[in-house]
């Protein structure tokens, strides 16, 4: 069978790689029934017409009911955030990590935006939306850890630059959704006179 869907998070435990392994097994039904939904990496596989999905998780089956309650708002704003426009994209979880899907991490391109990282985030703070840098400083150049300093790790640094971490909690209504892409839309739109403000302020 070739599936059409792809999980749209990653979670622990999923089989989306070992369904090959196992579809023959699966007999024929007429009302699928999931009892823990998670990564929903069988479900849409096979896209039955007729299922009921459940997990014990309740702030996950609510970021399903939120995506199929409000799809078209949610991609016309990642549109936004990744294809549209390029100069932020979401974070990329390869396919042998999970996602804990508790941060919303975008990546700022900084010569393609106007901005960098912490630029944004001066913006973003400006107009009252709490943001969280992780690694940063990257851990290999923290105090505790001197003696690796020196060290050049690539990746990291380039994570420790340009990620921005942006509010996601079970309360974000979709009008917050679309304030908060409504001002980094207007923060890359006046990323000049940002620039000429910051240089004013130093």
């Amino acid at each position: 069978m070739d599936a059409n869907l792809k999980p749209i998070l990653k979670y622990r435990g999923g089989k989306s790689k070992e369904i090959k392994y196992f579809e023959k097994l699966i007999p024929k039904f007429n009302r699928y029934v999931e009892p823990f939904m998670g990564g929903g990496g069988v479900y849409f596989y096979l896209e039955p017409e007729n299922a009921l999905l459940n997990d014990i998780n309740k702030r996950l089956i609510n970021f399903y009911q939120g995506i199929q309650k409000d799809y078209q708002i949610i991609r016309k704003e990642l549109a936004f955030l990744g294809k549209e426009y390029a100069r932020i994209s979401l974070q990329k979880i390869p396919d042998n990590q999970i996602s804990t899907y508790k941060d919303l991490c975008i990546v700022v391109h900084a010569r393609s935006f106007g901005l960098d990282r912490d630029t944004v985030v001066q913006s973003l703070n400006r107009e009252g939306i709490p943001t969280r840098n992780y690694f940063s400083p990257p851990i290999h150049k923290m105090d505790c850890y001197s003696e690796y300093n020196d060290l050049v790790l690539e990746n990291t640094e380039n994570i420790s630059k340009n990620i921005i971490c942006l509010p996601m909690h079970p309360f974000l209504t979709y009008a917050d959704i679309e304030m908060i892409v409504n001002i980094l839309r207007n923060i890359h739109i006046n990323a000049e006179e940002i620039k000429k403000r910051v240089i004013q302020d130093a």
